[in-house]
């Protein structure tokens, strides 16, 4: 049957020219507005998400993730979120796995909606919206699993800090990083960060072979902290990462990685910050990078 078809296509074609003479318009047109896209794995791509990480930089901030075909569904969502005495790792991770029910309800292209710890999720079809409660001196990411078929993709959310008792939703860290991430390919490169003020310190930068723990830390002395602030630019090397910063832009130079395995980086940067009401915080923000082995 399929044989048949596809004759019958050829000699359509055929037979058919287009207003400008061009007998095949018609036959190649077919077959390239129904070709499926391919993912990375081999398997063919019917969700087509438009971007595969989102950050949310207001306390009231929502963002929107549309994808190009409609029939997928949520599978789960991990939640975590780091607390600032931990500096760089995350803590507090939950898996959360959507119902049979609401799976159906999303492939049907739905209105759904329901909060998962700290995000707040809304899918219509072909489209997905995150919003996110208020946060206060914690890192907060998840990952919003989806599949379709045999094709599985991924959203990773991110959201920024918040010192406790600011009163205004709409407060934006005093760093305020973007991006917060980065991951390096195996022959190294170079990223830019910005900043939303300009009168913080770098901490610490530590880098490791395992995202679990850090195996060396270098930690800045107090001059080192009190010369960026006065200067607001700064130059800082440390194994194979180098960090140059002046203002608000910062530039990340990985060297290449012949080790064969993945490894990590993680670079600290702290500011103080004065409330309306005159109480002082220690506002920190982190840049959290993975290379690829």
């Amino acid at each position: 049957m399929k044989q048949k078809l596809l004759i019958l296509l050829c000699l359509f074609a055929i037979s058919c020219p287009s207003a400008d003479g061009q007998k095949w318009d018609f036959f190649i047109s077919f077959f390239r507005c129904t070709a499926p896209l391919t993912g990375t794995s081999g398997v063919n791509d019917n969700i087509g998400l438009a971007f595969h990480e989102r950050h949310l930089r207001g306390c009231n901030d929502t963002l929107t993730v549309t994808t190009r075909y409609d029939g997928w569904t949520v599978d789960s969502i991990m939640a975590y979120e780091r607390t600032h005495s931990s500096q760089v790792y995350p803590v507090g991770a939950r898996m959360f796995y959507l119902s049979r029910k609401d799976k159906r309800r999303i492939a049907k292209g739905k209105p759904f909606e329901k909060p998962f710890r700290w995000l707040a999720l809304k899918t219509e079809r072909q489209k997905l919206a995150f919003a996110a409660t208020p946060t206060s001196w914690i890192d907060r990411r998840a990952t919003v699993y989806l599949h379709k078929d045999d094709y599985r993709d991924s959203i990773i959310v991110t959201k920024g800090t918040m010192p406790v008792g600011v009163p205004s939703i709409n407060f934006v860290g005093p760093i305020d990083l973007y991006p917060e991430s980065c991951v390096f390919p195996a022959g190294g490169g170079i990223f830019d960060v910005t900043t939303k003020r300009t009168t913080w310190w770098v901490e610490s930068i530590s880098v490791s072979t395992s995202n679990d723990y850090p195996i060396d830390i270098r930690t800045f002395s107090q001059e080192e902290k009190d010369d960026r602030v006065a200067r607001q630019e700064c130059e800082a090397e440390f194994e194979w990462v180098r960090l140059e910063n002046k203002g608000k832009e910062i530039k990340i130079t990985v060297q290449p990685n012949t080790t064969g395995k993945n490894r990590y980086f993680h670079i600290a940067l702290k500011c103080k910050y004065i409330t309306a009401k005159g109480a002082e915080y220690i506002h920190t923000d982190t840049f959290d990078g993975k290379q690829e082995g």
